[in-house]
């Protein structure tokens, strides 16, 4: 398991910080000789907008990828989602509460990556707001059904 946290109080999203996720990626494969087929992500909040990216950009590496509380603006998403391999399996679970993360851009999100060819899977859990720790054992369990 790589469970790398951001250089700052949060993941800057650009392209440096994907190229380094994707190298302890790389690096992680070349010392465990870990199988991509059963190399996963899950990210929170900024770690979920992450997991976006690199479900976009670096979906050859990961068998599946979930996340909770988090979004990508579409506009900004929409021109790297070429580079995804086509049935990519994304779950998102996000509360109906979520002030930092709205429905509204959640379901955007999920939804240009389902017309990208993404296997796009949804919860949106109520009530329940941004807080990932109180209720982190059914998010985990459910992220891991998903991605399993």
């Amino acid at each position: 398991m790589l469970a790398p946290d951001s250089h700052g109080a949060s993941w800057n999203i650009s392209l440096k910080e994907i190229q380094y996720l994707a190298s302890l990626t790389n690096m992680a494969r070349k010392q465990y000789d870990t199988d991509p087929a059963r190399t996963y992500i899950f990210g929170h909040s900024n770690g979920g907008a992450m997991t976006i990216a690199m479900t976009a950009l670096k979906s050859g590496d990961f068998a599946a990828t979930s996340l909770h509380a988090g979004s990508f603006n579409v506009d900004d998403l929409t021109p790297h989602l070429a580079n995804m391999r086509a049935g990519m399996p994304i779950t998102f679970i996000t509360g109906n509460q979520d002030a930092l993360f709205p429905l509204s851009q959640v379901r955007a999100t999920a939804e240009a990556l389902r017309l990208a060819g993404a296997k796009v899977k949804q919860y949106e859990i109520a009530p329940h707001n941004h807080w990932y720790y109180d209720i982190a054992g059914f998010i985990n369990e459910l992220a891991w059904k998903e991605m399993s």
